[in-house]
Formats: structure tokens, C-alpha cells, sequence
């Protein structure tokens, strides 16, 4: 004999089953009460136990970059890497042994940003950059987590931070926060995006633009330039019950697509050590 299922039975399971799909789902990019403070803590979670954050007064890392010019693929060549960091202070090097482009050397001392020069007149164009916008440097946003300096680990600087909801950025779906220092420098209006994994919350990107204006006070001419500044994080490995970064891409370009440049820093880590310095 057949039997037909009352609707209300369907109409019921089809509720409970709605009901139990949306409570095991994760609760990332749809959650309306996700703030800036919990994607932080979350975020800092990811890195590691207070503890284990606490124990890091130091950090060494070191392994190799490999410099290329992006647009026309002319240049390409390979050095070693270092980065050294002890609470606010940080250093990043950059060796090619090269005549042309020897390397980069970024520092922040504790009260000053300094960019070494390439050759006796002038900086690189990432190192020029880095120092017209000294707040990056002094702020210890550059190299994300790679550094004890990362802003997000203590908030001394006392930045202006707003979440601005998910974005997709490069095909991922990603949590933007804004972040603004609290000091300016006076070159150009330099806007800071900073970028963590719904699934993980690790830093994976942050995004650094200025436009430049010429004879202009319009930011709508057309002769106006964009420098965009990124760095990539990725490879997320354990060091000293931290979780850390071990592939760091820096990408510079400049538009409109007829003045177009873009030069990429790729950084592998091979080794990771605390509180050796």
C-alpha cells in the first residue's frame, strides 16, 4: 500500500535541516557582530599564545630573495635575506652583491626610519617610497608578523583601525581593516589595507597606495600617478610554538598603464630563530 509523507512533515525536516546546515557552517564571512577587536584577537590567536608572543623579545629569519622586474621580465637576479627584529626596532637586508642593485637595507632604530642608498645619489624605488612614507617603517607594518615589531601585537602606536568588511581581493575572499597611524608624514596621502584569511585569520596581505599629482589639485587628472606597495604572506609554518610567515612577495608598481613599472621582491625563509640577538 503506498504512503504519502504529510507536507508539514517535509516542510518541517526541510527547517530542521536549514536550521542544523546553518549552525555547523562557519560563522566567518556572513557573521554581522564580527568587529575589529575580534578579528585582531582571533588574528593574534593565530600567531600563537599570549605566552608564546611574550616569550618572542627577538627574531631572526634568514633565507633568500629573488628580484625581478615584472612588465618586461629584463631583470632578474638572486641574494640572501635577513631580517633581524627586538621589540619596536627592526632591520631588513637585501644582498645581490651586485655593482648595479647591490641590495636594500631598511631600518627603524627605535626613533628613526633609515633606507640605505644604492649607489651614492639615490635609493631604489621601493626604498625611496619607504622613506617618503617613514610611518610604514616606523609603525612596524613592514614585514607583517615577520617582525616583533608588528603593530597589532601591542598597539603602542596607537593606530585609527576600522573594519571594512570582506572583500575579494585576487579571487580570495578576505577581511580588510583600515589602517591609519596616528602621525603623518607629509608625502602624499598614503592609504594602508590590511588583509587576514576568514578560515585562519593569519595577515596575508597589506596594501599600501599614494597618488601623485602633477600640476594638478585634482586627484581626477589624468597625469596623476598610483605607487601601490603589497606584501604577501604566505607558507605558514611553526617556529618556537609560533606560527609564522615563511614566503614574503613585495610587489611595487606604478600606474596609469602608459607610465607602468613593477618590481617584485620574493622572500623564502629558511630559518627562524627568537630571542638569539
Amino acid at each position: 500500500m503506498k504512503t504519502t509523507r504529510p507536507k508539514s512533515i517535509t516542510r518541517d525536516a526541510v527547517v530542521i535541516v536549514g536550521f542544523v546546515l546553518a549552525t555547523v557552517a562557519p560563522g566567518t564571512a556572513k557573521d554581522p557582530k564580527l568587529t575589529t577587536d575580534a578579528i585582531i584577537s582571533r588574528h593574534l590567536d593565530s600567531i600563537g599564545s599570549a605566552e608564546a608572543r611574550t616569550a618572542a623579545v627577538s627574531r631572526m629569519s634568514q633565507g633568500k630573495v629573488v628580484f625581478a622586474e615584472i612588465i618586461q621580465h629584463s631583470l632578474r637576479m638572486e641574494g640572501a635575506a635577513t631580517l633581524l627584529s627586538q621589540d619596536r626596532k627592526h632591520r631588513c637586508e637585501f644582498q645581490f652583491g651586485n655593482p648595479h642593485y647591490p641590495g636594500e637595507q631598511f631600518v627603524y632604530d627605535g626613533n628613526k626610519a633609515m633606507v640605505a642608498m644604492v649607489d651614492q645619489t639615490s635609493r631604489s624605488q621601493l626604498g625611496n617610497f619607504l622613506f617618503l612614507q617613514e610611518e610604514i617603517m616606523r609603525e612596524g607594518l613592514f614585514g607583517g608578523v615577520l617582525s616583533t615589531a608588528w603593530p597589532l601585537l601591542k598597539l603602542q602606536t596607537n593606530p585609527s583601525l576600522k573594519y571594512d568588511g570582506l572583500k575579494k581581493i585576487n579571487g580570495q575572499q578576505l577581511y580588510e581593516i583600515t589602517y591609519l597611524p596616528r602621525k603623518r608624514s607629509e608625502s602624499g596621502e598614503l592609504s594602508i589595507r590590511l588583509y587576514f584569511e576568514p578560515e585562519t585569520y593569519h595577515h596575508v596581505l597589506t596594501v599600501y597606495r599614494v597618488t601623485t599629482l602633477h600640476g594638478s589639485q585634482t586627484i581626477s587628472d589624468p597625469n596623476q600617478t598610483m605607487t601601490i606597495v603589497e606584501e604577501r604572506f604566505g607558507d605558514f609554518q611553526a617556529a618556537d610554538g609560533l606560527t609564522l610567515p615563511r614566503h614574503w612577495d613585495i610587489r611595487y608598481r606604478v600606474e596609469p598603464q602608459n607610465l607602468a613599472h613593477e618590481y617584485q621582491w620574493d622572500v623564502s625563509l629558511t630559518q627562524i630563530g627568537h630571542n638569539k640577538l
